[in-house]
């Protein structure tokens, strides 16, 4: 049994009720215990980034999300506490998915009057209180593929570009649709962004895809899911392998009354996301032929050759040096979590100008391959040290950013470190990277770009093979721009190319 609690809408402190401030406007009480839409403080939750986040999300501070059953008395004093100190601010920041300010959703998605409460409430609350959504997708993309990421990312296609009724359309078929259909068309995209910190993505074949949101956690929990999966997917694991299982769960549908406001609402929010997507691109590579032990081998450390490889790619394909962004994982600390490796650094220069020497050269001597060999190896060296350091807690960037962030949550003037063109110039992200820890049977991962001209680059080093997933914004109107062929495309092209001749290089 559900009982409601009538929301009393305010636009400047969001939604209240008589005992608490939640962003959904209700308190449930389920089954004996107290369970409320998240509330959040400070910040408002933004959109989740795909598999590796990349999306400059605000990290959302959550007061509490049901983890214990309250009496009446202390839910009441809770809410009144955070009623009187209006802990609850929402910002005005726009979710690109609904299309409006945070602080009026509850408005939007609880009309005051001429709806169905009932029906709305526990339809939301049912959504809203769920720790995760899994899509099941009717549509089967080749592993590790542009299409496969594009289909994590954007969902199932619309019904429309089907050939055939009840017929899966393929990625050609989505891709004409997506160039030719206006953005004021039917909303994309089908199935996905429900707005959730963690979502399964499973599609026809058996493949799986998460999409979680950077804020919350870093790659490594999505990771253990996954492996925990794989490890307990297994014959006598299955839900139906003996026959005293108790039947599946089964579905059910939720009814949810959508008026013009919310409809108006949803629309122009998926129609803003629709452009976005067109705006988005992809790209994918996989390398077989050799992996982190041939490259141990070598005594070259794998993640500083990946990297190497990615400056020189950049440059050709942008034509500038990039404000690179690497994640390093700080977990040997208590509350670590991430520190930022800024990766281009004199040697690594030196590299990126002796390798493009070299290939304008032809066919190079052995004297000029042995040169640029021992750049390479010095910027490997040394990348493999600041890497160390930033794994250690001497990373500065966040230092910085824990600078920045307390100068502005006390008024404070800016020292002029922080208003200095060369910090913003730094601080603006070109290349975005993120090398989560190698999990068996993930295939590959994305990871978003955080500005305009940036490439973002998720990456796995596996002992036998490596895989990169590329996105970048397409910028028609800068030159070069082939409208045949995006950034990410060309950029995994030279990439590709750039890695067999380091490693032809450090063989030789």
């Amino acid at each position: 049994m559900t009982e409601h609690f009538e929301p009393v809408f305010n636009a400047a402190g969001g939604c209240r009720t008589d005992f608490c401030i939640w962003l959904g406007g209700c308190l449930f009480r389920v089954l004996g215990q107290d369970a409320g839409v998240p509330c959040l403080r400070r910040h408002d939750l933004s959109p989740p980034g795909p598999v590796g986040g990349g999306a400059r999300t605000p990290d959302p501070i959550v007061r509490r999300q049901s983890p214990r059953s309250l009496s009446d008395l202390g839910v009441r004093r809770e809410g009144k506490r955070d009623r009187d100190q209006n802990l609850c601010k929402f910002e005005a920041n726009s979710g690109l998915f609904n299309e409006d300010l945070r602080k009026f959703w509850p408005i939007s998605a609880f009309p005051q009057q001429n709806h169905p409460k009932s029906d709305r409430l526990l339809a939301l609350h049912t959504i809203e209180s769920a720790l995760f959504v899994v899509s099941l997708d009717d549509t089967a993309p080749a592993p590790h593929t542009a299409d496969a990421i594009g289909h994590l990312m954007h969902g199932l296609p619309l019904p429309s570009t089907a050939r055939n009724p009840g017929e899966a359309p393929g990625a050609g078929a989505v891709r004409t649709h997506l160039a030719t259909v206006p953005p004021t068309d039917s909303p994309l995209p089908v199935n996905r962004w429900w707005d959730k910190s963690l979502q399964i993505h499973v599609a026809r074949n058996g493949h799986a895809g998460l999409t979680f949101e950077h804020s919350v956690v870093d790659a490594l929990p999505p990771l253990r899911l996954c492996q925990y999966v794989r490890q307990y997917d297994t014959e006598e694991n299955q839900p139906l392998a003996s026959a005293d299982r108790a039947a599946p769960a089964r579905f059910s549908e939720l009814r949810f009354c959508v008026d013009a406001r919310l409809s108006d609402a949803v629309g122009r929010g998926s129609r803003a996301l629709k452009e976005t997507i067109q705006r988005l691109d992809l790209s994918a590579l996989r390398i077989g032929q050799y992996g982190t032990r041939h490259l141990k081998s070598l005594d070259i450390s794998p993640d500083a050759f990946a990297q190497m490889g990615f400056q020189v790619a950049f440059r050709k394909v942008r034509g500038f040096v990039p404000s690179t962004h690497e994640s390093v994982m700080t977990r040997a600390f208590l509350h670590g979590w991430t520190e930022v490796l800024r990766v281009e650094n004199e040697a690594t220069q030196r590299v990126v100008a002796a390798f493009n020497a070299m290939k304008q050269q032809g066919e190079p001597v052995h004297r000029t391959r042995a040169e640029v060999a021992e750049l390479l190896r010095r910027a490997c060296a040394e990348h493999a040290k600041s890497a160390a350091r930033a794994r250690a807690g001497y990373g500065f960037h966040r230092h910085l950013l824990g600078l920045l962030s307390a100068a502005r949550e006390r008024g404070d003037a800016l020292p002029e470190i922080f208003t200095d063109a060369s910090f913003q110039t730094f601080s603006t992200i070109t290349l975005s990277t993120t090398h989560p820890i190698p999990t068996p049977g993930v295939d590959g991962c994305g990871f978003g770009p955080v500005s305009e001209r940036c490439i973002g680059v998720g990456y796995f080093l596996f002992e036998e093979e490596m895989t990169f997933g590329v996105s970048s914004w397409r910028e028609e109107g800068r030159a070069p721009f082939d409208p045949a062929l995006g950034d990410s495309v060309r950029f995994t092209q030279v990439l590709e190319e750039t890695l067999r001749d380091t490693q032809f290089l450090l063989e030789t």
